[in-house]
């Protein structure tokens, strides 16, 4: 278990730290070490005595390198252009092969939990530091980059829903000051996504994955979720009266609020004056679908490299927002983009699934905080994936935290499962 704990955080600190290695010209190299460290982890834990792993995810993963084989051999693209292409899918998946098959795992839940305590507190602080030393800066975010402001908006949404049914169901106070912290996040490096995607994770997470009464029976709650939800008004509001773009002038007031909307609903359908490109997300979606069905290209797409590291795809008419499914399409066509899709469905519907075991007799605690996590690690990926960015297909940034997660409450599920059939066959 030790050489585990070391490997989770050597790994860890390679990844949250990349912005400072870019800073001194290290990235390419923090890359290949954090790359090569985790092979190192997965062929450590392969050695070992397996428990069963799900066949249907293996297979929608398998199928999905398959594809991007195929759409390699046919578009000439090389091996190594392969892998760059696939790497972050492949490490992620890696890392929830190994969180699955961990011996200690609730050992393994209970250090994870902590260092991602930690993980978001050293990035709030960081956050501080660098607003009062820098001001507003988009391209900082944290210790974790220092070139781009993805980050900003994707960390508060796979964390803060997590915080923030914390503190509903036990009611502790710190819980608030992260969900503050991470909010903070986002407005310290001037984003403005994170104030209407956070709302829309707990929304999706409460309805699909939870929705049960179970909660509001216990002592206090209620009261805690009417506080909790007042607060995180409270502080997305104020980030958005913060943000001019979004405030337009209103300040601190509802008016802000109304101004915040429509400029979300103007930005995400913009298309540039000049050549007719599209700059929001939303239009790049359609003109992308759009393009992809008139022939362009739809089921094999244009090849490994046909973004390679560009945001613009002239071509389709595509001039900014390229979200992971864009990346997808654009690459590797319908069928490509369809696999990838639901390879991250099954992992949502399979967690899902794990719901009455951790809300049943048998809960556990710590197991029950790790499922918290990856639902809410899994809801932001899919909102990122499928309406924001490409940060979880192009880093191994939070996707390597959100897997580790999903993979503990695998392990979790199926492990109570069976204990549950050995006290009906003991019946």
């Amino acid at each position: 278990m030790k050489t585990s704990i070391y490997f989770f955080y050597t790994i860890s600190a390679l990844v949250l730290f990349r912005g400072v290695f870019a800073f001194f010209s290290l990235d390419f190299f923090s890359k290949l070490l954090s790359e090569a460290l985790i092979l190192a982890w997965f062929i450590y834990e392969f050695k070992k005595p397996k428990y069963l792993f799900s066949k249907s995810i293996k297979f929608y993963a398998f199928l999905y390198l398959l594809w991007i084989g195929f759409v390699a051999i046919l578009g000439g693209d090389n091996l190594y252009e392969y892998y760059l292409y696939s790497r972050y899918f492949i490490l992620s998946f890696m890392m929830l092969y190994i969180s699955y098959n961990i011996y200690d795992f609730k050992r393994y839940t209970s250090f994870t939990l902590k260092a991602i305590d930690l993980f978001v507190l050293l990035q709030i602080i960081a956050s501080v530091v660098f607003f009062f030393a820098l001001g507003r800066l988009e391209r900082i975010v944290g210790t974790m980059s220092t070139s781009g402001g993805s980050l900003a908006t994707v960390w508060p949404l796979t964390f803060a829903p997590y915080y923030f049914l914390r503190y509903v169901i036990k009611g502790q106070w710190k819980d608030i000051g992260f969900i503050a912290g991470l909010v903070f996040i986002g407005f310290a490096s001037g984003k403005r996504a994170v104030y209407f995607l956070i709302p829309i994770s707990l929304i999706i997470i409460y309805y699909v994955f939870l929705g049960s009464k179970l909660f509001f029976k216990k002592k206090g709650i209620k009261r805690r979720v009417l506080f909790s939800a007042g607060f995180l008004f409270f502080a997305l509001l104020l980030g958005i009266s913060g943000t001019e773009s979004l405030a337009q002038g209103n300040g601190f007031s509802l008016k802000s609020l109304d101004s915040a909307i429509n400029y979300a609903e103007k930005y995400s359908t913009n298309k540039n004056v000049m050549n007719g490109e599209s700059i929001g997300r939303t239009s790049s979606t359609i003109n992308t679908f759009n393009a992809l069905w008139i022939g362009s290209n739809p089921i094999f797409g244009n090849g490994l490299t046909a973004l390679k590291g560009e945001i613009t795809y002239s071509r389709y008419e595509v001039g900014y927002g390229v979200t992971g499914l864009i990346r997808e399409l654009i690459s590797v066509g319908f069928i490509g983009g369809i696999i990838y899709i639901l390879f991250y469905i099954k992992l949502l519907a399979m967690m899902r699934k794990g719901k009455r075991y951790m809300l049943g007799s048998l809960f556990d605690k710590e197991v029950f905080w790790i499922w918290i996590l990856g639902i809410s690690g899994l809801t932001s990926m899919l909102i990122t994936i499928l309406g924001y960015s490409r940060v979880f297909s192009q880093s191994l940034n939070p996707i390597i935290f959100v897997l580790i997660s999903v993979g503990i409450s695998f392990r979790a599920i199926n492990e109570l499962k069976y204990f549950e059939k050995s006290i009906k066959n003991v019946k």
